[in-house]
């Protein structure tokens, strides 16, 4: 038998030492248990807080990434150099550029505001209509669309200030073997942009016969249907498009470059127009395609051709219409 104790005279004394030993080597036992269960409950605790800590700073730091990458498109979005948001989330560009010009010359007070381009124009049924923001009067006019023969019908223009043209576009490798120069495109399906003016009045126009059509409401719309083969080909103003082909044939849709697209009987144009040829004749307007080309780091060029015609400059990147939002413009009087 263990003892606690051994000065106890008495058996009845050593059973009553032993106990209380007994009872002390329990608790003492119990209590060192319960302190290391306490010291792991801590640090399985603090492990959790360190975990969630962690977790927290990576989504965090996603977010913010997230958010510089739009920021970033902003920067770099799809209209520039025509109109985007600079770091500051401010609208500049060309069109901003010529709308304040041609305003400040006509004694007009102008405002850019932004709206979804199909408040500016849509299409239904292979018909172009007018945006109900336009119509409705939410904004004046829609700058840097395309004059055409289908949307004379629909819209007024101004002066045309850009020269245009459209390209077909085709998933990498182009695996539909699409060529450009046959005039038989039945066997292939277009997508276009809704509202576009590369659509299929446009094919009809340049003698290519097409059946078969699909209408993207955007740019990604029109990307997924290329590489999921939804569409063969994409017929669009744009030069440029991340992660297709471009194929190096342009024609053109238009009916005289692009210009203010305005509501029919809009009086805009009576003021616009010889503002505009104001600062045509000033030179400031041909100076405003190589000084843009620098200031918004853009590939605009002057054409001397069209520029006898009225407009000079010109993209050798994106098109200035298309786009999730488009810059519109409202005017009030001084």
């Amino acid at each position: 038998m263990l003892y606690c104790f051994s000065s106890f005279s008495t058996r009845t004394e050593v059973k009553v030492a032993n106990l209380v030993c007994f009872i002390i080597i329990i608790i003492t036992i119990t209590t060192i248990i319960l302190l290391l269960i306490i010291i792991i409950i801590i640090f399985l605790f603090g492990l959790v807080l360190v975990v969630i800590a962690v977790v927290a700073v990576v989504v965090v730091h996603l977010v913010l990434l997230l958010r510089r990458r739009r920021r970033r498109r902003h920067r770099h979005g799809r209209k520039k150099p025509y109109s985007f948001f600079d770091d500051l989330g401010n609208v500049v560009g060309f069109d901003v550029d010529i709308v304040s010009r041609v305003c400040a010359i006509a004694g007009k007070q102008c405002e850019i505001v932004l709206a979804e381009f199909t408040e500016c124009t849509f299409t239904n049924r292979e018909i172009t209509y007018p945006g109900r923001g336009l119509m409705s009067g939410w904004f004046d006019a829609c700058p840097g669309y395309v004059i055409s023969v289908d949307r004379k019908t629909a819209f007024d223009f101004t002066d045309p200030y850009l020269y245009t043209d459209a390209s077909f576009t085709v998933a990498p490798g182009n695996p539909s073997d699409f060529n450009p120069d046959i005039s038989d495109f039945s066997q292939f399906t277009f997508a276009h942009l809704t509202g576009a003016v590369t659509n299929e009045k446009c094919l009809d126009r340049l003698n290519k016969k097409a059946k078969n059509f699909v209408v993207a409401a955007n740019l990604p719309d029109a990307r997924a249907m290329l590489l999921n083969g939804t569409a063969d080909v994409l017929f669009s103003p744009r030069h440029k498009i991340d992660g297709l082909e471009i194929l190096p044939q342009r024609v053109h849709c238009d009916a005289g470059g692009s210009a203010v697209m305005l509501k029919r009987g809009s009086p805009l144009a009576q003021w616009w127009n010889p503002a505009f040829q104001t600062l045509k004749k000033s030179g400031e307007y041909q100076a405003l395609c190589p000084i843009s080309s620098i200031k918004y780091n853009a590939a605009l060029a002057l054409s001397m051709g069209w520029l006898r015609l009225g407009f000079g400059c010109r993209n050798d990147g994106i098109s200035a219409e298309v786009s999730a939002v488009a810059m519109t413009m409202s005017m009030m009087e001084p």
